[in-house]
């Protein structure tokens, strides 16, 4: 069975402020990891977090209409670069479970060590 991970962009202003929401809302279950890579003279951490769920709910809330969805991530990025740094937040969903898509996983993926973000689209995993 064909899988997608697609990143949300603010070209789909209803879907990313939902999801941004998301991961506000009181009682969200959020589990998250960061993985941290110095290379090429910067230190680059990644934190990945994907919402479980609400509190008394087992399933991501109807309201993010999309298609088979299973899972939502939230990406937090910080580049450090000498004394600069530079912070970013970018959102992905995916039709993958969380028993078929670990966190480890998505962060491979994300970070183009994997499938990348294009081929996965429509991946088989």
């Amino acid at each position: 069975m064909g899988h997608y991970f697609v990143q949300v962009k603010d070209n789909q202003p209803t879907l990313y402020q939902n999801i941004e929401l998301l991961f506000t809302l009181r009682g969200a279950r959020i589990k998250s990891a960061t993985f941290t890579e110095k290379a090429h003279g910067r230190i680059e951490q990644r934190t990945i977090a994907v919402a479980l769920g609400i509190e008394g709910n087992s399933s991501v809330p109807a309201f993010l209409d999309w298609p088979k969805l299973a899972q939502v991530f939230k990406i937090m990025r910080r580049v450090q670069r000498g004394d600069k740094a530079t912070e970013e937040t970018s959102y992905a969903v995916t039709s993958m479970t969380a028993r078929e898509l670990k966190l480890k996983r998505s962060a491979s993926i994300w970070r183009g060590t994997g499938p990348s973000k294009t081929d996965c689209i429509m991946c088989a995993m």
